[in-house]
């Protein structure tokens, strides 16, 4: 397994199915809300492992809870941990392979 570059736990299953719990409550904790209020705006913030890809909460959200919820991933990622090329001047948009895993937006921090 892989380890976390955040907090340097590895991907063992313990690990991993902890993780897709807290992914499973979160995602039925905003299927909750949203049903008590259609209507709602939901902002979710959660560690980047949480959304990566489309995968943990939004999966579990989509695939398991609430299948025609409306959402935007929005991923932060800090810009020291991204390959651009050489020439690359950091006013321009970053070519969309570089974040192929990430979310729909992607916002480079310092």
């Amino acid at each position: 397994g892989g380890e976390c570059p955040y907090i340097g736990l590895s991907a063992t299953s313990s690990f991993m199915d902890a993780q897709t719990l807290w992914d499973a409550t979160m995602a039925h904790s905003i299927a909750e809300h949203l049903q008590s209020h259609p209507e709602a705006l939901v902002v979710h913030v959660c560690g980047k492992f949480h959304v990566d890809g489309r995968l943990g909460t939004p999966e579990h959200l989509l695939n398991s809870y609430r299948p025609a919820t409306d959402m935007t991933v929005i991923s932060f990622v800090p810009h020291d941990t991204v390959a651009l090329p050489s020439d690359h001047h950091l006013h321009q948009a970053v070519p969309e392979s570089v974040f192929s895993t990430e979310g729909d937006y992607v916002v480079l921090t310092n």
